[in-house]
């Protein structure tokens, strides 16, 4: 669950010049070591580890930085629903809400890509296709109006 000094110094360094929460988000995706990071690490470690940051009382600017690169890393992690972690307890990081949805946007981005890569086999016939396709758009619209 370690990430290396010179990712954490990176990423400090990335949020300390940041003026958006997009430019942290994709600062971040585009660094192979937070790839790494995620890869090596479940999502339940990662959520685990940004949930015993909240509870910190005596936080340092670190904490702040790896807080940013847990979250990042969970982007990485198509089947974790962002909805497990409460933003209340997000509250002391900047932007918190807006890089959660921002995973979310990518997360179900991955999932749909995922989907239509599925529906491209020569093997299907157009009529499996179709009915794959519907049955995803269900997914995805179903998941649309659970989160209204």
């Amino acid at each position: 669950m370690n990430a290396s000094t010179e990712l954490i110094e990176y990423v400090k360094r990335t949020v300390l010049l940041a003026n958006t929460p997009a430019f942290i988000f994709n600062t971040l995706r585009d660094v192979q070591d937070l790839l790494e990071f995620a890869n090596s690490n479940s999502s339940s470690d990662l959520k685990n580890k940004l949930s015993d940051l909240s509870q910190k009382t005596n936080r340092k600017p670190e904490d702040l930085a790896i807080a940013y690169l847990l979250l990042v890393a969970l982007s990485y992690k198509p089947n974790f629903n962002i909805r497990e972690i409460d933003l209340k307890d997000l509250q002391w990081i900047d932007w918190s809400s807006e890089i959660v949805s921002l995973i979310s946007m990518v997360n179900s981005s991955t999932v749909f890509t995922d989907s239509i890569e599925g529906f491209c086999q020569p093997e299907k016939s157009s009529q499996q296709i179709i009915a794959d396709s519907s049955v995803t758009y269900e997914v995805i619209n179903f998941n649309k109006h659970k989160r209204e």
